[in-house]
């Protein structure tokens, strides 16, 4: 994968500057700069540069700029874990209308069918529903009927009929129907019966945004000023350049070693505790979060780690490049003392270092073409296993070719 970095460039005195971006690719490096073109073959041109293929893209980052964590504002998350910051229009009890935040200029309008809805928020709310607070934890789960959560705490299990625009009140069908005025709730979690996830077919991208919000998008194109996308539900939205943080393809040149199964697991005991590997959280569940040089970056994809322990993969001589954001979680690694340890074939690779709270988190980037196994090792550091919450962000293998 190459790496393409450049600073903010003005186009004239005074003008807004034009957000750069780092283009991941597997590729030969080369200057980065602003984005030019993106086709709907997902080919990315910067500018004055030559376009490269989208089986070789793997993600787009804004430099200078951490990922956000995600959002606590009014937002729609969807099946599959999309999050939307915004507001809603209103509902018929098929789908309904929500007004994304971050939409180019007009502040477009979102059709979503409910089948696609888990959770909306009218009120800001927590960043994630596996949070211990016992006020949200019946909006995680199955559910048999839509549930209104409201502000004082109280809720109303029944059928949602419909949210009026006009009115602004909520009606759901309980023992009888009720009329709630949507100032009144908080949230309203929808039934997880009626839930239909349909996973993208072929390559798709995953935008994140300023906000906080993230969206698949099933296909896009973009010029120099906006990114036009579809969802798989084929709503269809803009988005200025500078309200986007990220763009990262999937189903194409990268394989997530979250999305792989390992070929071993094992865990050394400190106290007769028992921590396993999680995909795409922390060992506990949550985001994971690690210090870098742009700040706090909250990764969607990766592992998460404890001392001791050692994670391998087999390779079978399809990749061509390992690499991750390796850190202690900064949310539960303040008072960490970690070695990391990266081995191919059972072979040291000189790739691991020594993990304490005082340092940044660092990228490694590591040649497999030709090996058969990767290994991950945590071992313990200063003071036993305290603290050794280790994630691994972004860790991907990228394959040897383009074919997928």
């Amino acid at each position: 994968m190459t790496v393409l970095a450049v600073g903010f460039m003005v186009a004239a005195l005074g003008a807004v500057p034009v957000p750069q971006f780092e283009l991941y690719t597997r590729g030969e490096e080369m200057p980065a700069d602003a984005i030019e073109r993106i086709n709907p073959d997902w080919s990315v041109t910067l500018t004055g540069q030559k376009p490269v293929p989208g089986t070789d893209v793997i993600s787009l980052r804004r430099v200078d700029m951490a990922l956000p964590a995600w959002p606590r504002e009014a937002q729609l998350l969807l099946i599959g874990g999309d999050r939307i910051v915004g507001e809603i229009v209103d509902c018929d009890g098929r789908g309904l209308r929500f007004r994304q935040k971050a939409s180019s200029d007009r502040e477009e309008v979102l059709r979503v069918p409910l089948s696609r809805v888990d959770v909306l928020w009218l009120a800001p709310g927590p960043r994630d529903l596996r949070e211990s607070d016992p006020r949200y934890a019946a909006l995680s789960g199955a559910r048999q009927h839509d549930l209104l959560l409201l502000r004082n705490g109280d809720a109303i299990s029944g059928d949602l009929l419909g949210m009026d625009g006009t009115t602004k009140k909520t009606r759901v069908q309980e023992s009888r129907e009720l009329a709630v005025e949507n100032t009144r709730i908080a949230a309203i979690a929808f039934n997880t019966q009626l839930a239909r996830a349909h996973p993208p077919r072929g390559m798709y991208g995953r935008v994140i945004l300023t906000d906080g919000s993230r969206l698949t998008l099933q296909s896009a194109n973009a010029d120099a000023k906006s990114l036009i996308g579809e969802t798989d539900f084929k709503a269809k939205l803009t988005i200025r350049w500078e309200d986007i943080v990220a763009l990262d393809l999937f189903h194409g040149s990268a394989h997530y070693l979250s999305d792989l199964r390992p070929k071993q697991y094992e865990y050394s005991s400190f106290l007769s505790e028992r921590y396993e590997w999680v995909a795409d959280r922390n060992v506990t569940e949550g985001q994971i979060v690690l210090r870098t040089k742009d700040g706090l970056s909250h990764f969607d994809k990766g592992v998460g780690l404890h001392s001791q322990c050692k994670l391998v993969y087999a390779l079978d001589g399809k990749y061509r490049t390992f690499e991750a954001m390796i850190g202690l979680d900064e949310m539960l690694g303040k008072n960490g003392d970690a070695e990391v340890r990266i081995l191919v074939d059972g072979k040291e690779t000189g790739a691991g270092r020594r993990l304490t709270h005082d340092g940044e988190s660092w990228r490694v980037r590591m040649d497999v073409r030709n090996t058969q196994e990767l290994t991950i090792e945590v071992n313990w550091g200063d003071g036993g296993h305290v603290g050794d919450a280790v994630d691994l962000g972004d860790a991907r293998l990228i394959l040897a070719d383009s074919k997928r």
